[in-house]
């Protein structure tokens, strides 16, 4: 998924470590900067049928900084 300002890699999961999700984050930051944009990862848990749960947009602290400004 892109964009003019981001560029971002959704994921639809049932289980995502935090270090995975750190991998991810890292990825799409220098893939957002090789691009002039900030990079997201956009991670929906799959909970089972009738659980609903929210998107969470996640980010590094480096790209977090470049997109105040």
């Amino acid at each position: 998924m892109e964009s003019d300002r981001y560029v971002a890699q959704v994921k639809h999961v049932e289980v995502l470590s935090l270090a995975q999700l750190e991998r991810l984050a890292l990825e799409m930051d220098r893939i957002g900067q090789s691009r002039n944009k900030h990079g997201l990862v956009i991670v929906k848990r799959r909970a089972g049928r009738g659980c609903k749960t929210v998107r969470l947009v996640c980010m590094t602290e480096e790209a977090w900084h470049l997109s105040l400004h």
